[in-house]
């Protein structure tokens, strides 16, 4: 274990600016302070509880809300939209599930 010392990436702000938007520091985790009890590689924060996926998620017991909805991936929007990192754009294109299933 070392002694406290201010954080290298941050200077002891605890996070690093980014355009407009200020985040979290990813070397001292947000702590401002690296080494003693503040070390991040020797005291981790704790991580938080895992979400479940979108498909698994509670709203989809809803009987109410399953029987008003004809499709689960566009929600009835007819449209799926993704980014593309490669273009570094989204992406529009017509849903995939509502094209295999007759139009309603």
């Amino acid at each position: 274990m070392t002694d406290p010392i201010t954080c290298p990436q941050c200077h002891g702000r605890g996070t690093e600016p980014i355009g407009p938007y200020d985040i979290q520091c990813l070397f001292c985790q947000g702590r401002g302070t690296v080494g003693g009890p503040d070390d991040p590689q020797e005291n981790p924060r704790p991580r938080p509880p895992r979400q479940p996926p979108a498909w698994e998620h509670r709203v989809w017991r809803d009987h109410a809300l399953t029987g008003s909805l004809a499709c689960r991936f566009c929600l009835d929007t007819r449209v799926v939209i993704h980014y593309d990192r490669e273009r570094g754009t989204l992406v529009t294109s017509a849903c995939p599930m509502c094209e295999q299933s007759p139009a309603a």
